[in-house]
């Protein structure tokens, strides 16, 4: 599944404003992982988007109501550990 994940990379965040970061970390990728996947990085098109995104995402994500079923509270995740990470986040 990890490499699955590497076939659409969108690179947001203050970071992605360096120059070539895109083609560097596309580069990167492709050295590392084995040449039968094909790896994509998309970099956002305007400053904005790329400063605010992530944050955009995020309230997405968090607005979602299958996301919501996800949350686990701090004494969930004393009392259960990780594992119980793993059962709602499959």
């Amino acid at each position: 599944m990890a490499i699955s994940i590497l076939s659409l990379c969108v690179i947001l965040g203050g970071t992605s404003i360096l120059p070539g970061l895109n083609e560097r970390l596309n580069r990167d990728l492709e050295q590392t992982i084995p040449s039968a996947f094909k790896v994509k990085t998309v970099p956002t098109s305007t400053k904005t988007e790329k400063s605010y995104g992530v944050w955009i995402g995020g309230s997405i994500l968090a607005s979602l109501g299958t996301f919501h079923q996800m949350w686990l509270s701090q004494a969930e995740y004393q009392e259960h550990g990780v594992n119980l990470l793993r059962r709602k986040c499959p």
